[in-house]
């Protein structure tokens, strides 16, 4: 681990490196593996394409012959597709000795990138000006190709250009870090600004301009044994009394590179990185050889790649000089009484290994690990405390939540409401105020997406780890919004366990979290039955719930004033539910549905501001308002529509006059959104490519989409919306519009759907 400490002058550390290291050596052998990946690249770029095979042969390359021997190197050289005289060139400079970085012959995974990668190689191999390099260098991190990071491309980058770009990885991240006081991610969007840094301390200290010589002085430091570079005596062995002890089966090499966990969120025990606490520990098993141990850094996050969701966990990883072989004679040890666990053991009673990914380990057994490397006596807690168990990192996170943010709302494009400044200021006023909030109105006026569009700004905010979307139903009850009683998993069902369930798993998983909640159509639950419980602490209260694990469960709101002492207490304690100043819980109700509005008790009603989502005018004096709904308009229903599908506008500029005399016939009677006119577009887009007419498209949208919207009506108003659709020269604001609908149909299926009669017609 690269360390130096207060009191080595780090200047005269150096000046010392200066004096002792052969550069001139260490000079030749990088040069040497440059003008290898040069050809080897160039070589690719002039073949036209790139697989991933060609590309971890130039990864290959930049690894150290004690990581992958030369004669594999060479094996891989006469695998490519390239040219005969530059694989013997290569394979003639990997004789001499090719690569610096350390162990690993994993794969790049490119599938499905090939082009961007071909795009990349093209660049950094005939461009020598850092601008356009540079300019690739995003590009290509845009792609965010998993596992894919700083570990991989850096090196590959460095020997094209040992002046311009420098190695990030583990080693020099971790030096940049202890010794110089940058901090690092290893991620490859930040690369370029990692660069800068490098580039500072090359600046600030007698480093050559080529930064292998800044990447040999980490290493260096590593190899130092006197005291004056900062080795001490270390202690017996001893891990951290309130850290939880973890092993993990790795097989995918950037997470080692990189120093972090992945797994998947799919549920499985195994996968669940979210137990994970900083200052945990963690022994890491690559391809059945423990490797190193480290301490968890942060908390999980999560992320998406080609589909998939992932967790990731941040690590601080310390690897042996020499691995542990995972053979027969490690798991029967570890397979012993004294060491094994009841449950999620690494290793069963057979004396296999679990091959889960995560999994428990116990604290002898950890003894017993670090007892077989001397270079480990002790594992050190990270710079941040950890008091009772509880990382001061986390009770800072939890202070962060305790301050709402200042939401600023931005509507998508693809949403467009006529009144959308006022809307965006009773949106942020009640946010900023401390309400939570219910959208009001007619269907389809895009309440929900809205309520989402608040919840996805809301969430790039600190404060703010994500949110949750359900939709209310009549069957609620407080079971399905707080939890209950449910048989445990691991007795057979003789033992009841408490189970938290939606509104609860907003404040706390396997730790403390903000995550707001939408309820679609609030109104069709039972609120005081669903939500009763949860009255007192929208209004800024805590309370106990009638249930208990092993203590009672408790939801806690916080104020800014939560004494760090009680932020503690609350994390420490997995039965308290922290419900913090900036969490809000968003809901929705159909204008249709206003009476139930009146159900709702007046200490529910009033914990919430209510906006409203209409519709807007659909006449002016000149008649029927079309241009809402013109493609060629400036910011309209249309305009949006288009931004979110730029195919429809041939069937917009076509239908938009006919299709917005009827959103307004139809509004006369029964009030539907924009959103159900969005959907009239597309069906009618739709319809298009079954060869019918407009008259038929026009009355099946219609009895698809419309009349599912006039339940609950009277009859008689029934017939006279219905009767309303078909017509001729009716007046609007871009001349008269002929309804070409087929009455006789609109008619026909109305009395299939509603059971009413237009025998008075005749």
């Amino acid at each position: 681990m690269v360390t130096t400490p207060e009191s080595v002058d780090l200047e005269d550390l150096i000046d010392r490196y200066v004096t002792e290291h052969d550069w001139e050596q260490d000079k030749a052998h990088v040069q040497n593996t440059s003008e290898a990946i040069r050809t080897l690249v160039r070589s690719i770029v002039e073949s036209g394409s790139v697989d991933e095979p060609a590309m971890r042969t130039v990864y290959n390359l930049c690894q150290n012959d004690n990581a992958l021997k030369p004669e594999t190197k060479q094996k891989q050289i006469d695998n490519l597709a390239i040219d005969a005289d530059a694989k013997t060139e290569i394979k003639d400079r990997i004789e001499q000795g090719t690569g610096i970085i350390g162990k690993g012959t994993y794969s790049v995974p490119i599938e499905g990138h090939e082009d961007a990668v071909f795009n990349f190689l093209s660049t950094t191999i005939n461009s020598d000006d850092r601008t356009e390099i540079d300019a690739a260098i995003e590009e290509f991190a845009a792609q965010d190709i998993e596992g894919i990071q700083n570990g991989i491309l850096s090196p590959i980058l460095y020997f094209l250009h040992p002046t311009k770009y420098p190695i990030s990885n583990d080693r020099s991240r971790t030096g940049m870090q202890t010794i110089f006081d940058y901090e690092m991610s290893g991620l490859l969007k930040s690369y370029l600004d990692e660069v800068e840094r490098f580039y500072e301390v090359r600046a600030e200290h007698p480093f050559k301009e080529d930064f292998r010589h800044l990447d040999s002085f980490f290493n260096w430091i590593e190899q130092q044994d006197t005291p004056a570079t900062g080795t001490t005596t270390t202690p017996s062995i001893q891990i951290p009394n309130d850290a939880a002890v973890y092993w993990v089966n790795q097989h995918n090499q950037p997470e080692i590179e990189e120093g972090y966990l992945r797994a998947k969120t799919d549920g499985l025990w195994h996968h669940n990185l979210t137990k994970l606490s900083v200052g945990d520990i963690v022994f890491h098993n690559f391809d059945n050889e423990l490797i190193g141990v480290s301490t968890v850094a942060g908390g999980a996050e999560t992320y998406t790649a080609q589909g998939e969701e992932y967790y990731r966990v941040d690590v601080d990883l310390r690897s042996f000089d020499e691995p542990i072989p995972v053979d027969d004679e490690l798991k029967t040890t570890l397979g012993q009484d004294e060491y094994r666990l009841d449950k999620y053991y690494p290793i069963d009673k057979n004396s296999h290994l679990n091959e889960a990914y995560l999994t428990n380990l116990s604290q002898s057994a950890a003894e017993f690990l670090l007892s077989l490397k001397d270079e480990f006596d002790t594992i050190p807690p990270l710079d941040d405390s950890v008091r009772d168990g509880v990382s001061q990192d986390a009770i800072d996170q939890l202070a962060m939540k305790l301050t709402a943010p200042e939401i600023e709302v931005t509507i998508p494009d693809s949403l467009y409401f006529d009144d959308g400044d006022r809307l965006r200021r009773e949106i942020e006023a009640s946010l900023r105020s401390g309400k939570h909030i219910i959208f009001t109105g007619p269907p389809g006026t895009g309440k929900t997406k809205l309520a989402k569009a608040i919840c996805e700004t809301a969430t790039t905010y600190d404060q703010v780890d994500d949110y949750r979307f359900t939709t209310a139903t009549s069957e609620w009850t407080a079971f399905d919004t707080i939890g209950g009683y449910v048989p445990s998993t691991s007795d057979g069902g003789q033992e009841l366990l408490f189970e938290p369930r939606l509104f609860l798993k907003c404040f706390r998983q396997d730790r403390v979290v903000n995550e707001w909640l939408i309820i679609d159509e609030i109104n069709r639950s039972d609120i005081d039955k669903a939500f009763g419980q949860l009255f007192s602490v929208l209004s800024g209260d805590s309370t106990e719930l009638p249930y208990e694990r092993e203590r009672t469960v408790e939801l806690r709101s916080l104020s800014e004033s939560t004494s760090q002492e009680d932020l503690e207490d609350i994390i420490a304690n997995p039965d308290a539910f922290p419900v913090t100043p900036s969490w809000r819980l968003i809901a929705t109700m159909n204008t249709y549905d206003k009476t139930s509005l009146y159900e709702m008790s007046y200490a529910f009603m009033r914990r919430f501001n209510f906006v409203h989502v209409g519709v807007p005018p659909l006449t002016t004096d000149d008649g029927v308002r079309t241009s809402i709904l013109d493609p060629n308009g400036t910011n309209n229903y249309a305009t949006a529509w288009l931004a979110d599908d730029p195919s429809l506008r041939a069937v917009l500029e076509d239908m938009y006059p006919v299709v917005a005399v009827l959103w307004q016939r139809i509004n006369e009677h029964r009030v539907i959104g924009p959103s159900i006119v969005y959907d009239i577009i597309r069906y009618l887009d739709s319809y298009d490519d079954t060869g019918g007419t407009r008259t038929d498209a026009l009355t099946s949208a219609m009895v698809s989409l419309v009349y599912p919207q006039l339940e609950g009506m009277r009859p008689d108003d029934q017939k006279r919306l219905i009767r309303s659709l078909t017509g001729t020269g009716i007046d609007t604001d871009n001349g008269d519009v002929d309804l070409d609908l087929d009455g006789e149909r609109l008619k026909t299926k109305a009395a299939d759907f509603f059971g009413i009669s237009f025998d008075d017609d005749a």
